[in-house]
């Protein structure tokens, strides 16, 4: 097993993201590095999430409304 294999909580914590948001994100970016589940934990690459994340479009705030 690769040596940067993080949980991904792990991963979000390492961003200062939570938990929950980038499981969602996994799930709509098509972009999302590869996964692999063991023992019931999904794991990534850290190297690969963290060109992800640094590369991946960021709006902070809620969209505005449209009309």
């Amino acid at each position: 097993m690769p040596d940067d294999l993080v949980t991904l909580a792990e991963a979000a914590r390492r961003v200062r993201l939570s938990p929950q948001r980038v499981r969602k994100l996994a799930a709509k970016d098509p972009a999302f590095p590869p996964q692999q589940v063991i023992g019931g934990y999904r794991l990534v690459s850290w190297s690969a999430f963290e060109r992800w994340d640094r590369d991946r479009n960021r709006r902070p705030g809620r969209p505005p409304k449209r009309r």
